[in-house]
């Protein structure tokens, strides 16, 4: 990418100068006073013209600093499930993967996430009612039972469940809901074939 030029005081102070009109009342010289005027002005161009440039790299997450809280706002972040970065590098950091990370909401990207956090899980996904289904079938399922994904593994303590239940909502697509159900807390491991659902 080409890299622009930062046009700084004497920059802008000799650009004024070369403007005015020509003639002994409009001296060039460094040391007059007209000079002087024109190269103070030039200061304040040049800051201007910096911020401009500080706007640009503030519109790409790599190059961010002043614009953080704002890219963090739009992007949900700081993250719920864990604690905030505490550094501007750290920050970026995490930003971009959350940009350009590949949450792809297929069953490998979940069961990677769950893995991570040492848990093995089963993903069963309930088959909605139709008009084959069983009788019966109609008080477990609804018109929405194949948006919802059942995930199934062995719990390891509250507060651990929760970050696994945490990331799993902060990732979900906006068409699936998670219900997570513990073999361990009193889930029944059969439920799933029950189902008769995919499973991954």
């Amino acid at each position: 990418m080409a890299v622009i030029r930062r046009h700084v005081q004497a920059d802008y102070g000799a650009l004024l100068l070369a403007l005015l009109p020509r003639g002994r009342a409009w001296p060039r010289d460094a040391g007059s006073n007209t000079a002087k005027m024109f190269y103070a002005l030039g200061a304040e161009l040049a800051r201007v013209e910096g911020r401009v440039h500080d706007l640009i790299s503030e519109g790409f997450p790599s190059t961010v600093e002043e614009l953080i809280d704002e890219w963090e706002l739009d992007n949900g972040l700081p993250d719920p499930c864990t604690s905030p970065p505490s550094t501007l590098a750290e920050r970026i950091e995490v930003l971009l993967a959350h940009l350009f990370g590949s949450a792809d909401g297929s069953p490998g990207f979940w069961t990677g996430i769950a893995s991570a956090l040492g848990y093995t899980i089963t993903i069963t996904t309930p088959p909605p009612f139709t008009c084959e289904s069983e009788c019966d079938d109609f008080y477990y399922a609804d018109d929405a039972a194949g948006f919802n994904w059942i995930v199934s593994t062995a719990s390891q303590g509250a507060s651990k469940d929760a970050l696994l239940e945490c990331l799993f909502e902060n990732f979900q697509p906006s068409h699936g809901l998670f219900t997570f159900e513990y073999s361990n807390v009193g889930w029944d491991e059969a439920w799933g074939e029950y189902w008769g659902g995919n499973q991954y």
